[in-house]
This record gives C-alpha cells, structure tokens and sequence, in this order.
C-alpha cells in the first residue's frame, strides 16, 4: 500500500507541476523549439527561402525588404539572416534564430499573461492554439518571414511598456522604443502597432479619468512620433512607384475569406466578437476599461482591417494579430467568464472556433512542419544522390524532368530556382532541363508538382521507370484537411478560381523519388 501511496503522490506531483504550475508550458515551448531545430536542412521547399538562402551562401547578406518601385519598405528584413551569415550559414544555424525568436515570444507571452493571475493552464492552452497553427508553423519554419522577428520585438515592446506603467523604470521606456522601431522597420503595417498602441493607451487613460503619468505620456507620444515618422519615410522613398505589391494576381477576395475563416479562426471569429462585447461592456454596462489590454485588442482589429483593405490575405500576414488575440483572449476570459461561460453564443463560437482549428488550422500545421522539415529534408537527399550520380558520368549530359512542372502551374515562377540547385549548390552542371517525360532520363517527382497526384499516378510512374532514389519522409502529413477537401470538392465540380492551377491538391507524394527512364538503364 505504501508503494501505491507513494505512486499516486508522485502522480499528483507531476499533475501539479505540468497543468498547474509553469512546467507544462516550458515543457512545450523546449519541445517545439527542437522540432523548430530538428532537421534541418539547405531550404529547398520555395522560391523566396532558395533564393534568400543563395544569396546568404554567395553574398553573406539577405534581402533588406527594399523594393521601392513595388511600393516595398522594411529596411530590416534580412537584418538577422544577414548577422548569422557572417557567424554562419549552417541551416541549424538559421534556424536557431527562429528558436530564439519563439523563446522571446513564449517568454514575453508568459510573463504578460502571469500578470493577470490565472492559472498557468490558461497560458498554455492559449500558447499552444496559435503555436499550432499553420501562419505560425510556416514563419518558424522557414527563414523568408520577416515576421519571425516583428512578433518578437512586438511582444518585448509590450512587456517593456507593461513593465514601464507598472515600475515607471526609466530602462523599460528605452529598451521599448528600441523595440517598437525594431517592429516598424520588419513590416510595414506595424506602424498600427507602435503608433496605435500610444494613441489608444493615452485615450483609454484619458477616457477612464486615470492618471497618466509623465512618463507614460512622453512613452506613449513617442511611440505615435516613431510611427508618423516611419510613414514619412515611407511615403518619401515609396512616392514614384509604378506599382504595388497589394495588386499581385495571387490576392483575391475568395483567398482572403478561405484564410480568415479555415485558417484563422481566431481572428475571423474572436477578434470581433470580444471587441464588440467589449465596447457594449464599456459603453452599456459601464465594464472598468484597462488601457493597456484593450489597447492590445485594438492594435490588433486596426492590423487585420489593414490588411483587409489592402485586398492582401496569407497565412503569415495575420500571425502577429493572432498571437495578440490569444494573449487577449485571456484577459477577456478571466474578466467576463462567469457572465458568458453559459451564454449560447459563447459555446456556438467556441464549437465552430474548434472544430476549424482541428479539420483545418492544426492539420494545416502539421502539413508545412512536415513539407518544411521532413519533406525538404527528404529532397536535400534527393539531390545530394542526383549530384553524386551524374557526377558518376561527367562527359556525359543528362535530360532530366521534374514531374508535374507545367507551364502555368502556380508554383510557375519557383521552377528555375529548384532547376538551380545542382549548379548552384553541387557545382553540377551535365544536365539540361527538359519539359516532358518523354525523353528524358532522369525524372524527379515530389509533392513540387503542380498537377493532380494520387497513388494510382505514383504507381504508374513507378511501374514503368527504375527507382534511384527513394526518400524515407516518416512524419510527413499530406495536405489533407478541411480546405483541401473544399478546393477538391472545387475542382471536381468544375468550378474555376485563383487558385484553380494549384493542381496538387494534396500534396502528394509523401516520398522524393528519382527515377531513371529504361532507355538510359
């Protein structure tokens, strides 16, 4: 009994150290920190992170986000690649500055959130529903997204204000400002951010009949001059462009409903139900306001409107917001729980914020971890066994064909940067690229392809050519999930959208393959 005793103890121990104390949340940040980590590999998987990660390899430098003709200013974009290049190049090097950045996050997110007094469980959940998701996934897993590090110096910037209005510690007010235009320079509607949050705090104050300090207003003044000033500077290096990026083909109303509503419930469903409870809760009920939260809430419903009318609308664009939200959500549960906990719109919310984030946002997520680690991982394989086998047979020149890549297909413009990897990285060049099976010798197929593959068209493929090379690509998820299945539903009906020429639905095949034709046997 005595042992049995000392089992269900040391039970409740864990029970208590995992769900109620801080344990389970670190516990969670150190293990997706190492899957961030793990595999890494030369970032193959699209054309910004290739050709970013050439010209860190050629030119130790990164791309600074300046492209003014485009109506493109965020001078710091490339400013931590570019740092590590000159330490090194190393893809586990690259991605230790995305595990660095998810640690700063997850620490500011915990040390604001433990503010509020809740128990820890709250922050981990709250956590673990936007670190799952796939916006944040794909920024943390790849080296192209300038958000990586806009998240983190806007998570320190608002632990810095936090910890300024609740010290009044003159380091906090610097360290912040240093923050806020780290944050400004990464992107360009982060001027919402710095410059909303020192407008909307001043107001709150004034509205509630609060005392702001000396110090508060000058923070907060400063932080709505650093914006203004960063939007001159915008409009001045910006005045002669011919064009704008907003105008890109690839944006659409039908792509901005999809990622909203099957991507990012939290915004699309969240967002605007807790900032319109909160306005009848301040405005009818006379609800106390808290200038620091609900300026939170508000930067982040101005950041998405941004977004919005700007016609633009990927998964990476709303990450920021999300990870406000989710840090919000908890302020706002602890304040009106017991008033909404049995309304109907409260469990109808939450059912239909659920059942997306499990059919749609969580299985998006395991996808790209799988496509961005495993999968690239598996064709950094490939093309190490390809180099090596035409450098086998120098004197002689290879066609080779990448299965699936069609004239038109969406991933189009990517093509010459997959052609570029055996020059490029491997110093191979006895091949030529040709544009259809026939007659090529080699064929590499993977999920790159930009035509419907099922298993019955990898049978085929493999029935009738010798398999080189195949990729072991264990943990792969394909691109099954609830939006998939609706651009399938699409397709089979018919029905014709932007994205109609992304045939490969399901990103198929699981495995990288290599495949040698029977006339070069």
């Amino acid at each position: 009994m005595g042992f049995i005793t000392m089992d269900i103890k040391g039970v409740k121990m864990i029970d208590k150290i995992l769900l109620r104390g801080g344990g389970g949340y670190w516990l969670f940040v150190s293990l997706y920190i190492i899957a961030i980590v793990y595999k890494s590999s030369m970032p193959l998987m699209g054309g910004d992170d290739m050709s970013i990660y050439t010209q860190l390899v050629q030119d130790k430098s990164a791309w600074h986000g300046l492209a003014f003709g485009n109506g493109r200013f965020f001078p710091l974009a490339g400013w931590a690649l570019t740092l590590m290049a000159y330490i090194s190049i190393d893809p586990y090097a690259l991605m230790f500055i995305n595990a660095l950045s998810v640690f700063g996050i997850a620490l500011s997110f915990y040390i604001l959130a433990k503010s509020l007094d809740v128990p820890h469980h709250y922050i981990l959940i709250s956590f673990a529903l936007v670190a799952l998701s796939v916006g944040f996934v794909k920024i943390m897993t790849q080296i192209t997204f300038p958000e990586t590090t806009q998240i983190l110096f806007l998570m320190l910037f608002l632990l810095c204000a936090y910890k300024l209005f609740s010290t009044q510690s003159l380091i906090y007010a610097i360290f912040g400002l240093v923050c806020a235009n780290a944050c400004l320079y990464l992107k360009e509607v982060s001027f919402i951010f710095i410059g909303g949050f020192g407008f909307f705090y001043c107001a709150f104050k004034i509205y509630a009949k609060e005392t702001l300090s000396k110090k508060e207003l000058i923070f907060s003044l400063l932080c709505m001059l650093c914006a203004v000033l960063f939007l001159v500077l915008y409009m001045y290096f910006t005045r002669e462009a011919s064009s704008s990026y907003a105008e890109n083909g690839v944006f659409s109303p039908l792509r901005t409903l999809v990622v909203l509503l099957l991507a990012l419930p939290f915004v699309s469903i969240a967002l605007p139900l807790m900032l319109i409870y909160r306005i009848y809760g301040v405005l009818v009920r006379k609800d106390a306001i808290n200038a620091f939260w609900d300026s939170i809430l508000c930067i982040a419903a101005l950041y998405v409107i941004a977004y919005l009318v700007l016609g633009m609308a990927s998964f990476h664009y709303f990450v920021p917001p999300s990870v406000l939200v989710c840090l919000y959500g908890i302020f706002f549960w602890r304040t009106y729980r017991e008033r909404i906990k049995k309304a109907w719109i409260t469990k109808l919310s939450v059912a239909v914020m659920g059942f997306i984030w499990l059919t749609s946002t969580f299985p998006q997520g395991l996808h790209y971890y799988g496509q961005n680690k495993i999968q690239t991982y598996s064709y950094n394989e490939a093309m190490d066994f390809l180099a090596d086998f035409l450098k086998q047979s120098p004197q002689k020149t290879y066609k080779i064909h990448f299965v699936g890549f069609v004239k038109g297909g969406y991933n189009e413009w990517m093509y010459p940067h997959w052609y570029s990897v055996l020059p490029t990285f491997y110093n191979v060049r006895n091949f030529e690229i040709v544009d259809s099976i026939n007659g090529a010798d080699i064929l590499v197929l993977s999920n790159y392809a930009d035509i419907f593959i099922d298993n019955a068209f990898v049978d085929s493929i493999l029935a009738s050519h010798k398999v080189l090379f195949a990729s072991d690509n264990w943990g792969y998820m394909p691109y099954y999930n609830l939006l998939s299945l609706g651009a399938w539903g699409l397709q089979n009906a018919g029905v014709k959208h932007h994205l109609s020429n992304k045939g490969n639905i399901f990103k198929l095949p699981a495995q990288v393959y290599v495949l040698q034709t029977e006339s070069t046997q």
